[in-house]
């Protein structure tokens, strides 16, 4: 990887930890689900009710986050 990628990597999770990982993560799969709806069946959460308020839901957010700032650094 490029230096600058990884100047631009680190850059940018700075901006996702001022927003703070859940609240980033919450709105960030939500995205993901809305713009491609197809890929809603690979989600564990994909059958919670209340999808977006549920604990599994949340819960897999914040796993999938915090493997995203542990790769970050």
């Amino acid at each position: 990887m490029l230096e600058q990628h990884q100047e631009h990597i680190h850059a940018s999770w700075k901006f996702v930890e001022s927003i703070g990982l859940e609240k980033f993560g919450i709105v960030f799969f939500k995205n993901v689900i809305k713009f491609c709806p197809e890929t809603l069946p690979l989600f564990s959460f994909k059958d919670a009710p209340n999808m977006y308020q549920s604990n599994l839901y949340k819960r897999y957010v914040q796993r999938v986050m915090e493997q995203f700032e542990k790769a970050s650094n």
